[in-house]
């Protein structure tokens, strides 16, 4: 707690979070813009997979359903 508090009064803690809004802000307006103008996009499906794990319907399928029920 002791770290914390430093922390918070060097101003470390202010700088984290605005880096992490800014992240969060320029990542997720995009896909509001997307969902709003009625894309084909899933919830969720950002197009990033680098190892295909989406390239066999049928798996993607069963995935979909495991994180649902997860």
């Amino acid at each position: 707690m002791k770290l914390h508090n430093v922390a918070v009064g060097q101003g470390a803690m202010q700088q984290l979070f605005l880096w992490i809004t800014v992240l969060e802000t320029l990542t997720g307006i995009p896909a509001i813009i997307q969902t709003l103008k009625g894309s084909e996009r899933q919830p969720g499906d950002f197009g990033f997979d680098p190892l295909g794990c989406g390239s066999n319907p049928e798996q993607l399928a069963r995935r979909q359903l495991v994180e649902l029920k997860n």
